[in-house]
């Protein structure tokens, strides 16, 4: 389930290897988790479809036990999952954006593809125009130097 951005995917430069610096995977690497938390948050899945509404049982939970709004489906509970959210370094030119706890990652993997009595609420994944920021990230560092 993790989201793997690869340089050689967004672009064609021959040798690319040589360009992709720790600082510009690093960049990249934030970027992703950036865009996957801001959508997660205002509960819209990587198409831009929103999550499907809480159940009344689970939205009744979330507002009487843990005092959370129920309006909008953000992932949002105890905060431990989308915190364990992040970005690894990849084989050569490849981000790999996860999770650093398991249990967490478990749950990520519940929520994208199988709740028990629920949609999947697909937050992990890039948009076409999120490729499109991340091709302009690698171009610009590439041409302008500015991944050093």
């Amino acid at each position: 389930m993790p989201v793997r951005v690869r340089a050689d995917a967004v672009t064609s430069l021959e040798n690319i290897d040589s360009f992709v610096t720790p600082q510009l995977k690093a960049q990249v690497g934030e970027y992703c988790v950036a865009k996957i938390l801001d959508r997660t948050k205002r509960g819209i899945d990587f198409r831009g479809t929103g999550f499907a509404p809480y159940g009344a049982k689970y939205a009744a939970w979330r507002k009487i036990k843990k005092g959370l709004q129920t309006s909008t489906p953000d992932l949002f509970v105890s905060g431990q999952m989308l915190t364990a959210l992040t970005h690894f370094d990849g084989k050569f030119n490849e981000v790999i954006v996860g999770f650093s706890d398991r249990r967490q990652m478990l749950k990520a993997h519940g929520h994208n593809y199988s709740i028990p009595r629920a949609q999947p609420r697909r937050f992990m994944g890039l948009d076409e125009r999120d490729i499109n920021n991340i091709k302009t990230m690698i171009v610009n560092a590439i041409k302008f130097g500015e991944n050093k």
